[in-house]
């Protein structure tokens, strides 16, 4: 069992730094021409996701700190 977890780690870290890396972004982009969508409103796409996602970072972590603590308490 602990060689498999072994194992698999350096694939966890390829794995997350092609993420990182947004490899996929070229594929996720020809896929958005295929379906008729401009560069410019793929570009507006992607960054109004990227605002989005970085708004609701902080209030998402606060919403889930009060949900722990009303379940759990203070471990």
């Amino acid at each position: 069992m602990s060689q498999n977890i072994e194992s698999n780690v350096w694939k966890l870290f390829v794995i997350k730094g092609l993420r990182w890396f947004l490899v996929a972004m070229p594929i996720i982009i020809l896929f958005f021409q295929e379906t008729g969508l401009s560069l410019f409103e793929i570009m507006i796409l992607q960054s109004s996701y990227s605002v989005i996602v970085a708004c609701m970072e902080i209030p998402s972590g606060f919403f889930a700190d009060v949900v722990f603590h009303l379940i759990f308490g203070n471990l």
